[in-house]
């Protein structure tokens, strides 16, 4: 009986030894439940990830930089409308920039904005200024051209205090600095001279 006893004693304490102790139990499932929440997360980023490219590909697939158009002798205010439809850019201008403008005939397939801007301005009293996702209209500036300055000639005959022609003198022009000789009739020119006022001194 004695040894039995002993024996049960024994195989009781071997089954007490094969008992985690209640901290490491805590443990394990602190860990468990940590890898949990990082699987957690990482699919709620991934989630958000894959919802932001996908708002990113609706809005470039709404709204696109090229315009496609066939209009014949529509109003420019049209064009523009369809320009906002087609784009997502807001246009601005002033009424009275518009009411110079003509009407206008363009057919087009995926021309870029600013290309069909050009186009659609061709012969208009109309710039543009591109601004972030907005288009600003002004009237356009009438280039100033100056026209070419006529040359002149400046002619005379040189006579001595008798009256009598004077030959070989020299003739100088101030401010040009130009020289002229003159003749056996004291005859003396001077051609393409821009208009202004000129000195004449002469040299026998």
């Amino acid at each position: 009986m004695q040894f039995m006893q002993k024996t049960a004693i024994a195989s009781g304490a071997s089954h007490a030894c094969t008992q985690p102790p209640a901290s490491h139990r805590a443990t394990g499932n602190g860990e468990v439940k940590r890898r949990a929440l990082t699987k957690i997360l990482l699919v709620m980023k991934l989630t958000f990830i894959l919802m932001t490219a996908f708002l990113l590909q609706l809005h470039a697939n709404t709204y696109s930089q090229s315009v496609s158009l066939n209009v014949r002798n529509v109003p420019l205010k049209n064009v523009f409308s369809e320009i906002e439809k087609q784009t997502g850019y807001t246009v601005f201008y002033n009424r009275e920039v518009l009411e110079k403008s003509k009407p206008v005939t363009v057919s087009v397939q995926n021309l870029p904005l600013k290309n069909f801007l050009e186009v659609s301005l061709v012969g208009q009293p109309i710039d543009y200024i591109i601004k972030d996702k907005f288009i600003l209209l002004k009237e356009k500036k009438m280039e100033e051209t100056t026209a070419p300055v006529a040359a002149q000639a400046i002619q005379g005959v040189l006579k001595d205090e008798r009256g009598q022609p004077v030959a070989n003198a020299s003739v100088l022009l101030v401010p040009s600095r130009r020289v002229a000789s003159t003749n056996a009739a004291g005859w003396f020119s001077f051609n393409d001279v821009l208009p202004g006022e000129y000195t004449r001194r002469f040299r026998m």
